[in-house]
């Protein structure tokens, strides 16, 4: 790797927080003590050690960072050495996971990386005793900056506090370079824009489709993992742009671009339209809002599980339950179309599609192109029926297969199966037929059509 040099692109002195606005806020901020214990340890010791990456970036965001991790000057051994409890997580690459009164962080050597020749980790790394060779190595310069709440030392040799001033995603270095390093890197620069709301810079986008040989590199569960934060960020369909510019998107959903253009912009479109609705809309409906040209609807739940979007769920390596659901909710997206002029309407719908799904169902109406009025009226009905708890499956119903096989001296048999179906029927159109009485009574009436 030819790492950009510090020194030349430095923007920020390292005590810089004694004026800087940026440090204001990292001062400002209440650190874990159990971190700064960590550090003040390392730092008693004589190594250098600071908070890094994205935490850093969170915190002069204004954002609560979801963890901490260390850089330091001490070898992994050394750690180990001075605190008690010590995970080796990662010695080959100088990381190990302390743990301190019930927090855990993962402290890591300063390092530098050799070549990358697998599209997606170094042959080999060298440790180094600054930290500025160590920030050289990273991603964007957004998440390349440093800080030591002890010390209150400011670390930033890459401009990243600018960059983060003018809302921008921008490699270490050259980009060129950085992406055909580590070939995830152009989805994570589209996802921390999706996520923060940023602009790509335009050299850091130009560089995204000449290394895309780099990203095929790439695990699909590594992409699939980037691209399910990106989905559930608060704009993913600003994402799914990105990713059409980028060309990133043939490549990540083939199925989804192979749609032509209008039809990519109606999906990307539904996707907006779900989340301005349903803001806290999870994964499958996020992903059935997108998808949904890519399987046929069908009502009645029968799933197509070699449609074009059921193979396009199992390229991306989710879980067998993501797949199901989702598939289940564009099987089942016709439903607030459908004719639900009574009650008895929309006891069937709602025996057909399951009263589980029935709330994201109309949020996935909306998404396309359901009136909100009449989806929101369609969701008081359904609310107000399933308040009554009426039978919808053959499991509500008064009585069982045993039952019901002795009633018809049949205890086995395909005519189970029809007289559970006939008396489902029954009770879908007038629940107060839900008794061992009135159901018996008809299997009585059509007991020659069953046998």
């Amino acid at each position: 790797m030819n790492s950009p040099d510090p020194a030349a692109e430095n923007t920020a002195p390292r005590d810089a927080c004694a004026s800087n606005d940026a440090c204001a806020r990292l001062q400002a901020f209440a650190f874990p003590p159990q971190l700064l214990a960590i550090l003040r340890t390392l730092g008693d010791a004589g190594f250098e050690a600071y908070v890094v990456g994205g935490s850093v970036r969170d915190i002069l965001l204004g954002r609560a960072p979801q963890d901490f991790d260390v850089a330091t000057s001490a070898r992994a051994e050394q750690v180990t050495r001075l605190f008690r409890r010590v995970v080796p997580t990662g010695l080959k690459h100088g990381t190990v996971l302390v743990l301190k009164g019930g927090f855990k962080t993962e402290v890591t050597t300063f390092r530098g990386e050799g070549d990358y020749l697998d599209g997606r980790h170094p042959e080999s790394v060298v440790f180094l005793n600054e930290v500025q060779g160590d920030l050289a190595r990273r991603d964007f310069t957004i998440n390349a900056m440093a800080y030591d709440p002890v010390r209150r030392r400011f670390v930033d040799p890459f401009g990243g506090q600018v960059d983060l001033d003018k809302r921008v995603v921008r490699c270490v270095g050259t980009a060129l370079e950085r992406f055909s390093e580590d070939g995830l890197r152009p989805l994570r620069a589209v996802r921390f824009a999706t996520a923060l709301d940023f602009d790509i810079d335009p050299a850091t986008m130009a560089a995204i489709a000449p290394t895309l040989s780099t990203f095929d590199k790439v695990s699909l569960e590594r992409q699939r993992d980037e691209f399910v934060k990106l989905l559930a960020s608060a704009h993913p369909a600003r994402g799914l742009e990105l990713l059409d510019q980028s060309r990133i998107l043939p490549r990540l959903l083939p199925a989804l671009a192979a749609l032509g253009e209008a039809a990519l912009r109606e999906a990307i479109a539904r996707l907006d339209r779900l989340v301005a609705h349903a803001p806290d809309a999870d994964l499958a409906l996020r992903l059935a809002a997108l998808l949904s040209d890519l399987a046929p609807d069908d009502l009645m739940g029968r799933v197509e599980t070699k449609s074009p979007a059921a193979l396009l769920l199992r390229h991306l390596r989710l879980s067998n339950a993501e797949i199901d659901a989702t598939l289940r909710l564009i099987a089942r997206r016709g439903f607030a179309r459908s004719t639900l002029e009574t009650d008895a309407d929309l006891r069937r719908a709602l025996s057909c599609v399951g009263p589980d799904i029935a709330r994201p169902l109309l949020s996935l109406a909306i998404a396309h192109g359901t009136p909100i009025d009449a989806a929101h009226a369609l969701a008081r009905r359904v609310d107000a029926l399933l308040a009554t708890r009426p039978p919808l499956s053959t499991a509500d119903l008064a009585l069982d297969g045993n039952r019901v096989g002795a009633l018809l001296g049949q205890p086995k048999g395909p005519a189970i199966g029809r007289a559970l179906k006939l008396l489902l029927d029954a009770v879908l159109e007038d629940p107060a037929r839900n008794t061992p009485e009135a159901l018996a009574e008809i299997l009585r009436r059509h007991r020659e059509d069953l046998s």
